[in-house]
């Protein structure tokens, strides 16, 4: 999820999103396009807990660790830092604690 291709322009540029692998490899009826994301988000903020998402190898705190390490990022020593983070990095500025 935090590393992939979720959105429409991935499908549009790249020719695949993550949504078009999860549809292809049936990892949930309610995974398969943004729209359909979207309907069960409201329906349901917590559904996405109980899809039984592919084995990735990693743990969420792992992926994040190298997503930070990617870019260049110190590890974040409180929610609040890494919240800043990320705001800072939606807003598209570099940076961080």
């Amino acid at each position: 999820l935090f590393g992939g291709g979720w959105n429409r322009s991935s499908e549009a540029s790249e020719g695949s999103s993550a949504f078009s692998k999860a549809k292809k490899d049936g990892v949930d009826p309610r995974v398969t396009d943004v729209d359909r994301w979207e309907a069960e988000s409201v329906r349901d903020p917590r559904f996405v807990l109980s899809v039984q998402w592919k084995p990735v190898g990693l743990t969420v705190l792992q992926l994040l660790e190298a997503e930070l390490k990617y870019h260049g990022v110190r590890n974040p020593d409180s929610a609040t830092e890494l919240a800043n983070l990320l705001l800072s990095s939606r807003n598209g500025r570099k940076g961080g604690p």
